[in-house]
């Protein structure tokens, strides 16, 4: 594939080194880098996302959070269609009918899967790390980011684990939601991925959610951590095994 044939991976940049810490994104990143599909990203800053998703005709998604239908990330262009593509599903059904050369992530049977548990596992997740995921952004961007969640849930993103005692809810639901996945797997217990022993979208979304969690809220932060331990280290397993796709382009 030549440069000019590369897909792009639109995101939208942190301050952590290489950038990348969006849940949503790193599900397509890891698919792409699962699969060896070349690709460049293009980090976009919170007012250049409609313009450019309207260049390359990438149509807008509805947001859990927003209600309304929002140019927002992921997004890719392939070039070699001429196809804009957003909404981190719908690009790894893309992914996966357009290279069926590479190695398949049974994205089609993964799809109940990723609407039932790994929405919420993501939900439960936000209101714990919220207003960390805001710190994180450049500072371009983050006011936005912050005002537009802020507006639909009518209080600060901090407010969203606050108290202590409401934190603690929020942890022992995101480890309800984590309980309900172990008990949904029916893998043998000789690997960590969750169907058939099988490197699926099921594990990617899983672990592009955790992906997210440790770089926002930290290695030792005590969700992340209590994450790790649960289920027999289970999680910590899946994010062992990823490690070596948990690459970003030019880094």
């Amino acid at each position: 594939m030549t440069e000019k044939s590369k897909l792009t991976l639109h995101d939208i940049p942190s301050m952590l080194s290489d950038k990348a810490w969006s849940p949503n994104t790193w599900r397509v990143r890891y698919v792409l880098n699962i699969k060896s599909i070349p690709y460049e990203t293009q980090w976009l800053l919170h007012p250049e996302i409609e313009p450019e998703l309207r260049r390359v005709g990438a149509p807008p998604t509805i947001h859990w959070i927003l209600k309304t239908e929002t140019y927002t990330l992921p997004a890719i262009y392939d070039p070699t269609k001429n196809a804009g593509i957003s909404d981190s599903n719908k690009i790894a059904a893309y992914l996966e009918e357009t290279y069926p050369e590479s190695r398949s992530l049974r994205v089609a049977e993964s799809i109940d899967f990723v609407d039932s548990y790994g929405r919420r596992l993501n939900e439960a997740l936000f209101l714990l790390l919220a207003a960390q995921t805001a710190e994180n952004l450049v500072p371009e961007t983050r006011p936005a980011w912050r005002e537009k969640r802020e507006r639909a849930f009518g209080v600060r993103l901090e407010a969203l684990a606050e108290p202590d005692e409401r934190r603690d809810m929020l942890l022992t639901d995101v480890l309800g939601v984590l309980t309900d996945i172990d008990a949904y797997s029916n893998s043998k217990g000789d690997s960590p991925f969750i169907q058939d022993d099988e490197l699926t979208y099921c594990d990617v979304v899983i672990a592009a959610t955790l992906t997210w969690t440790r770089r926002v809220a930290g290695v030792d932060s005590d969700v992340y951590g209590l994450i790790m331990e649960v289920h027999g280290g289970r999680w910590k397993w899946l994010m062992d095994r990823f490690t070596e796709w948990e690459i970003v382009d030019g880094v």
